[in-house]
This record gives structure tokens, C-alpha cells and sequence, in this order.
């Protein structure tokens, strides 16, 4: 677990009887024998972190980006660079795996040109 990240769960975990003393796992002083291992500390944060408002936003904000470029999948809609599309959408989709955004800035794909195909009138 990075740094940041570890000081957040820490941060969270101290509301559940613990005094923090350095910044290492060792390092947290449990009140009333509650311990936790390391892996249950990143579990806590990882389950509290998809409750904050910052996560909720990037959420919303990544559907409307989906929704936004869905026409591009339809499949009487022909691209030139329909690779690019399928990537973009892929990297929105993935973006709560790659960023937290409690600790980070989410860097945002840019969205591509359309290319289109149109068929010649006859």
C-alpha cells in the first residue's frame, strides 16, 4: 500500500481506538486489544473509501462520459478509428482500478475524433 494511501486508512482506523505513532503498521497503539493486521486495515480503507463524496463524483462523472460515447458500439455506426473508442471506453471503465481519488489526481482519457465512414448516396 503507498504512503498516502496507508495514512488515510490510518486516518479512518483511528476513529476505531487506535493512537498513531509513527507512520508504519507497527506503529498504530491499539486501545481496548482490538487489532487489526495490515490486511484488514487496507480492507477497512478500501470498503470506506467508495463512501466518499470524491469517489461518488468520479463514479457519476465516468458514467456520463459512457453513456455520452455509447452511439460509438452501436453496430450500424461505422468508425475509422474504432479502436480508439473501444480503448477510451475501456480506460473510463477501468479508471476506479487505476486512480483513487481521495489520494490522486484521475487523469482523464481524451476523448477521440470521429472518424466516420459514410456510405456513398446512390
Amino acid at each position: 500500500m503507498i504512503k498516502k494511501q496507508f495514512q488515510y486508512a490510518i486516518d479512518w482506523v483511528c476513529q476505531l481506538d487506535a493512537t498513531i505513532l509513527g507512520d508504519t503498521y507497527e506503529s498504530i497503539q491499539w486501545k481496548n486489544k482490538i487489532m487489526y493486521s495490515e490486511d484488514e486495515l487496507i480492507n477497512i480503507y478500501n470498503k470506506k473509501k467508495y463512501e466518499h463524496i470524491v469517489w461518488k463524483e468520479m463514479i457519476s462523472f465516468r458514467n456520463m462520459l459512457l453513456l455520452d460515447s455509447d452511439w460509438t458500439q452501436t453496430r450500424d455506426v461505422i468508425l475509422l478509428n474504432d479502436n480508439e473508442w473501444k480503448l477510451y471506453r475501456q480506460i473510463l471503465r477501468d479508471i476506479t482500478e487505476n486512480y483513487d481519488p481521495i489520494i490522486e489526481e484521475v487523469i482523464w482519457p481524451i476523448k477521440p475524433k470521429v472518424k466516420a465512414k459514410f456510405p456513398k448516396p446512390e
